[in-house]
């Protein structure tokens, strides 16, 4: 066998390749263009000839640059490993260079690709969707940035905006609205109810006549005000904001289009999509993240591990105690998480176990992180199974194992 250590740069990798005694065999380095990472598939290839591949341990620590995958297509598995493991392995000198880490990365290799994860792409279709559902969570993380400097700057010059709206979110139409047609205190004094009422309606506002007879008069009562410099500066700030999150809605809600379209296209559509409150993103973020795992080959705790739900416990002579996992996927862990925070609100049994836990004294993020697990048992159930979400079927088996349990 063969093992190679990539040091991956955005210009360049340094390579190492170490044989099953340790001995170097190969030492370069490339530059990250096609000719570069072709001359290196090469020379793997020369060692490993055509019949060995498999037998070649390419192990880096990232999983999605462009090397990755061209070295999927050349038919050698990457290994991806998190950069603390090198830090860990690095002499005790501290000593450091892209040529040590790629060694390093090498031995690692050598001795402990049992223990490594091989990086397996799923196939086109759940890639994208994978993708997707991570690159609409990064927007939506950059909406959610926008909205806050919005409010503080609101605060800075124009307080009345946010005691007329719904205080929970500044993301509603109408009040985005508002802010277009009214960008200072003066301007929104001299709006009448007819004209509120008209930016309402153009904004779909629910209700527009009687928002406007409510924001009228909070308009034209005295306030705090601003010096001039802060109204004309904060203003100008507000528009731009609005701007940008009035564009990253509606690119958010195109990206809602795509999920979807390429969610109704998946295998286990029909599964995830009865779990409740899954709605048009929970259900989408779940199967991308679990289907890539297979129900039948894995048990559920690879799932619960990956997702973080599954803690860690550490033991010392007499000392024991159970810790949070910390190594796992951030965005199946957020997104179970979220699954269990929703079902408590109108999920029977959910519900009880959120009560009965916090009677205990239990924390709302310990409980939402048994929940989850228990969530997770109940997919990979119906994944199994290639069934639907039934409640009825897991309160009877709850009902079955309470007795064994007690």
């Amino acid at each position: 066998m063969w093992f190679t250590g990539i040091d991956w740069a955005d210009t360049h990798h340094d390579v190492v390749v170490l044989d099953h005694e340790g001995a170097l065999c190969l030492r370069l380095r490339i530059d990250h263009t096609a000719a570069g990472v072709a001359s290196l598939i090469t020379r793997l290839r020369a060692l490993t000839g055509p019949d060995h591949q498999d037998e070649m341990i390419c192990v880096l620590e990232t999983k999605t640059n462009l090397l990755v995958t061209a070295l999927l297509k050349a038919n050698f598995v990457p290994y991806p490993i998190n950069p603390k493991t090198v830090d860990r392995w690095r002499p005790v000198s501290g000593a450091k260079s892209d040529l040590l880490d790629a060694y390093t990365l090498a031995k690692i290799a050598r001795s402990d690709w049992r223990d490594l994860r091989p990086l397996h792409l799923p196939e086109q279709g759940l890639q994208e969707l994978q993708l997707l559902v991570r690159d609409q969570q990064g927007l939506i993380g950059a909406q959610t940035r926008l909205a806050n400097q919005l409010r503080a700057c609101l605060k800075a010059y124009y307080p009345v905006v946010l005691d007329a709206f719904d205080k929970g979110t500044t993301l509603q139409k109408s009040l985005l609205a508002f802010i277009v047609a009214y960008p200072t205190p003066e301007q929104a004094r001299q709006a009448s109810v007819e004209e509120l009422t008209q930016i309402f309606k153009q904004a779909r506002h629910p209700h527009p006549l009687p928002c406007a007879q409510r924001v009228w008069p909070l308009l034209q009562q005295p306030h705090l005000e601003a010096s001039a410099a802060v109204v004309h500066a904060k203003s100008r700030l507000a528009q731009t904001l609005v701007a940008q999150l009035h564009t990253l809605m509606a690119q958010i809600h195109d990206y809602d289009l795509a999920i979807e379209e390429l969610y109704q296209q998946q295998d286990e559509y029909e599964v995830f999509a009865s779990l409740p409150n899954s709605g048009k993103r929970l259900g989408p973020r779940l199967l991308a993240e679990l289907a890539v795992i297979d129900p039948h080959e894995a048990t559920v705790a690879v799932a619960q591990q990956l997702a973080g739900t599954a803690p860690v416990t550490k033991q010392s002579g007499n000392s024991r105690y159970v810790v949070q996992r910390q190594a796992c996927s951030k965005t199946l862990r957020a997104t179970v998480y979220l699954l269990a925070a929703e079902s408590c609100k109108n999920i029977s049994w959910a519900r009880a176990y959120h009560d009965q836990k916090k009677k205990q004294g239990k924390k709302s993020a310990t409980i939402f992180r048994g929940l989850a697990n228990t969530w997770l048992r109940i997919i990979w159930a119906m994944r199994r199974k290639k069934e639907t979400y039934q409640e009825d079927t897991f309160v009877q088996a709850q009902a079955r194992h309470a007795p064994a349990a007690a």
